[in-house]
């Protein structure tokens, strides 16, 4: 991957981690208030005003993790992390940015293994397993001796491993396969959802992706089908809308499954903070929950809103990236 489009995947990878929880997936980026900016082939940050409050020193920088406070940044070929004030606290040594979330603990790739790193880059012992240690709502889960359980920060174990697999939990609901099937537990470790499906993703407004042979349909947390499988990709509900495909083209269903926004856009993103990002002919621009094109398609790539801010690119050989309110005014024009 080029340097030149980091900024942007991750930025993207950041905001559909909150919008989407599904196993695999980190929980939220948001609540910092400081976005990352490219100046002069530098990495800094803004505030959500366009005010440059850690000025461009890295040579790659990523967004700040929810309550961790930190975000990783770049210096060479190593990378570290720095705090909301742009102070140091984790030296650069890592070939990977780290992802510190609230208990202070970042997954990592060392040595081609997967590693639990602390804020000092020390790897707790009881933490040391053979999938990524990704906690959400307090909890990761945890591959011991071939099964999956789950473990809290300390490495306790909270739930036993009994599972094939787990993901993560979402809404105090995480999905778990037993006997090659997908359902859902509480955070007691209580079956909750009895595992029938073939696959499974996290719950988001009280709804949960699920998959029965080759369709995906939706249900409610007490396991009661709320949209039957038809769907040939996962629907994950945000802002009260479903992205679908129809056609091969990219439109929204409400919770009904009432095709709200028509399917005529060539690509699009989930809605956060009542806008999507649309792909009209190579353009993207931003509609609102009633399908209303409230930002005309301007941009060669937009991000979804986080913290009321949306990453936006103009150009793709040698592109500037900047950051529009939603109202589509530049906060920070593009730049490099």
């Amino acid at each position: 991957m080029k340097r030149a489009s980091i900024l942007a995947v991750v930025s993207v990878s950041a905001a559909c981690s909150l919008l989407a929880a599904r196993p695999g997936l980190a929980e939220a980026v948001k609540g910092a208030g400081l976005f990352p900016i490219v100046q002069a082939g530098k990495y800094g940050y803004i505030d959500r005003a366009g005010t440059v409050v850690i000025a461009p020193r890295f040579d790659q920088a990523i967004d700040f993790m929810a309550g961790s406070g930190l975000a990783g940044v770049r210096f060479g070929d190593a990378w570290g992390a720095i705090d909301v004030k742009g102070v140091v606290v984790l030296e650069a040594q890592f070939g990977q940015p780290p992802t510190f979330g609230a208990e202070g603990l970042s997954f990592m790739t060392i040595d081609g293994k997967p590693a639990c790193i602390d804020k000092t880059g020390a790897r707790p012992p009881a933490l040391q397993f053979e999938n990524p240690c990704v906690f959400s709502e307090g909890l990761a889960a945890a591959n011991i001796g071939g099964r999956f359980g789950f473990v809290d920060p300390r490495g306790k174990v909270v739930i036993p491993p009994r599972f094939q697999e787990a993901g993560y939990f979402s809404e105090g609901l995480a999905a778990v396969k037993v006997k090659d099937k997908w359902g859902f537990i509480d955070k007691a470790g209580n079956v909750t959802i009895t595992p029938r499906f073939d696959e499974a993703w996290g719950f988001n407004e009280g709804l949960a992706p699920v998959k029965a042979g080759t369709d995906w349909g939706v249900i409610d947390k007490h396991g009661n089908v709320v949209l039957k499988p038809q769907y040939a990709s996962a629907v994950t509900f945000t802002d009260g809308r479903g992205q679908v495909a129809i056609g091969g083209k990219q439109g929204f269903i409400d919770r009904t499954g009432k095709v709200v926004i028509e399917a005529r856009y060539a690509e699009a993103r989930v809605f956060s903070e009542g806008l999507a990002a649309v792909k009209v002919g190579d353009k993207w621009g931003f509609v609102d929950t009633t399908g209303r094109m409230a930002i005309e398609p301007q941009f060669d790539f937009a991000a979804p809103f986080f913290d009321g801010l949306a990453l936006v690119q103009m150009g793709t050989e040698d592109a500037k990236r900047g950051y529009i309110d939603k109202t589509g005014s530049y906060v920070w024009k593009p730049t490099n």
